[in-house]
């Protein structure tokens, strides 16, 4: 599944203190190197994510605000 984020990005790019973040990449990343399938993160039923896709889901969004904020000490902890 590939979202089209182009239509998003044009309207809030110019909001201040705003961003959009593509989990694409990180997901992508998790997922080859703990070599489980990508369905191993989501509920068959409906494509949510399940507790697994939720845990990957904080840890790519802890590593970009990381990333953002190094200054953040709550997030120096991360494996």
């Amino acid at each position: 599944y590939m979202f089209d984020f182009a239509q998003w990005q044009k309207t809030i790019a110019p909001l201040p203190h705003v961003s959009v973040l593509d989990l694409y990449p990180c997901y992508a990343a998790t997922v080859a190197k703990d070599q489980k399938p990508l369905s191993a993160y989501f509920w068959k039923n409906d494509g949510h994510h399940n507790a697994a896709g939720y845990r990957m889901m904080a840890h790519c969004l802890a590593q970009y605000l990381l990333a953002q904020h190094p200054e953040w000490p709550a997030y120096k902890n991360l494996p």
